[in-house]
């Protein structure tokens, strides 16, 4: 445990040990908001004590928040160093390439910097060379985020750090690639290496309707006839891959006695997201690789911890809740995905998040009662990845078609009905009901199903990263029908 959170859990235990004197609300947290006073019950503020006292150590352990708002930001899901005959190849595995290229600026501690990109929370924060030839290139390399510059940092110590790195990406997957060359490697010598390289490869071209057989590790051979038999026989054979159909939980939000947000032209949230929860399973149903489970179908309300308790006993691969969004300024439009985390990415994310809550009756002691649950869940890295996949594909399926779309990037918030899921779940606000064109667009069917669809292609993306194995096999399943 590091000595500055150890500091900060005295402080606090110094600070509430007055238990009728005891000011929560500089922790920004929705269980934290109010201060009792000193004519109180001990029982209401030792109650508080220990909520509080479960929020904090929760945030300090998991350090400081991701700074995601308005601009889409990418993730490094992998970081790879691989040693070559003649330079240090250091390969950044991201969800999509940033629109900023890296800078490098050498030194006895070169700095790599990733502009727009946030590390995975599994990515190991220090990579060490381990072996004699790595450690004659490098010694380390430090992981860092910056949240307020929205950048990655890697800190490289050692003989390459005083290299100029050659960048270029690659793409299935996305990649961004620094090629260190080994210090006194001429571009001379290199191009040596490549023009010897070449002629190793080259071999004379076959006569017409000659064909050649090429063998790895033997000599080229032509062949002076070929049967259909061993043609046949020399076609690699694929075999099917059995992957377990995708459990799919979509939630539309709200229903029944809950209206939700009432737009400016008359229309209730929960009839607008239903249908397009409907229209997302239609979509889903038609695949064979998933198998679909709504927490509600119809005009009826379902409380939130319901919602979550459906899903884990479905067991579902993943959650999405449906919703549509408002603000007080009617001039905010757009749609956003949302994570789960205690403190809010900004002001607005805190008050979405909880009108969401107040509207469906949670209470403090409900966030505080589920803390440890969110504590050990390990699937904060999928959830990441998934509401990067519906970012990306709302973002380009709208936003191409309706010009007045905005995509508003992925935002963080502590919605209820995503704390309690075992399973990666995200959260999206399609539009703001408050906005008078965006109010008019969800009130057309077309759009409606273009959003439906947009959500099945970020599924089916994010399904991709979940079983590469499909992908490897280059097997093809047939999509849903573009609307």
């Amino acid at each position: 445990m590091h000595v500055s959170l150890c500091k900060n859990i005295l402080f606090f235990f110094a600070k509430c040990s007055r238990l009728a004197k005891v000011e929560f609300s500089f922790l920004e947290y929705p269980c934290c908001n109010s201060v009792p006073s000193d004519s109180g019950k001990d029982q209401d503020v030792r109650t508080r004590f220990w909520t509080c006292l479960l929020v904090f150590l929760f945030a300090a352990s998991e350090g400081h928040s991701f700074a995601i708002a308005g601009e889409r930001i990418g993730f490094i899901k992998n970081i790879r160093v691989g040693l070559h005959e003649d330079k240090i190849r250091i390969v950044a595995v991201l969800d999509n390439l940033p629109k900023d290229v890296p800078v490098y600026t050498p030194g006895p501690e070169g700095k790599l910097v990733f502009p727009g990109v946030m590390p995975s929370p599994t990515i190991h924060k220090k990579l060490v060379a381990h072996t004699r030839a790595l450690k004659a290139h490098f010694r380390e390399i430090d992981i860092l985020y910056h949240p307020h510059s929205r950048e990655t940092s890697l800190t490289i110590t050692g003989g390459i750090s005083q290299s100029t790195p050659h960048f270029f990406t690659l793409k299935h997957p996305d990649r961004i690639v620094a090629d260190f060359p080994f210090t006194g490697t001429s571009g001379n010598t290199q191009k040596k290496k490549q023009v010897q390289s070449r002629k190793k490869a080259d071999v004379p071209p076959p006569r017409p309707g000659q064909k050649v057989i090429v063998i790895p590790g033997k000599k080229v051979s032509r062949e002076k006839g070929v049967t259909a038999l061993t043609a046949s026989l020399s076609r690699p054979v694929s075999y099917p891959v059995r992957v377990p159909r995708f459990r799919v939980v979509i939630d539309p939000g709200h229903g029944g006695k809950d209206c939700g947000t009432l737009g400016v032209n008359g229309i209730c949230e929960k009839d607008l997201v239903l249908d397009i929860a409907r229209r997302l399973k239609e979509k889903l149903d038609s695949d064979s690789r998933f198998l679909v489970f709504m927490t509600r179908n119809g005009d009826f309300f379902v409380p939130l911890k319901e919602r979550t308790e459906m899903a884990n006993r479905w067991k579902g691969d993943l959650f999405l809740s449906i919703h549509a969004n408002s603000d007080q300024d009617r001039s905010v439009r757009g749609v956003e995905t949302f994570l789960l985390n205690l403190r809010s990415s900004d002001e607005r994310s805190r008050e979405v998040a909880m009108r969401e809550n107040t509207v469906l009756g949670v209470s403090h002691g409900d966030l505080g009662a589920i803390l440890l649950t969110l504590r050990v869940n390990h699937k904060k890295k999928r959830s990441l990845e998934f509401a990067g996949d519906i970012d990306h594909s709302l973002s380009k399926n709208l936003e191409g078609r309706f010009r007045e779309v905005r995509d508003l990037g992925i935002r963080q918030a502590p919605f209820y009905v995503i704390m309690g899921t075992a399973m990666p779940a995200a959260l999206t606000e399609i539009n703001f009901l408050s906005n008078p064109g965006d109010a008019r667009i969800m009130a057309s069917s077309g759009y409606r199903s273009q959003v439906a669809y947009a959500l099945y292609r970020g599924i089916v993306r994010y399904y991709h990263q979940v079983h590469p194995e499909i992908q490897a096999k280059n097997l093809k399943t047939p999509l849903a029908t573009h609307p």
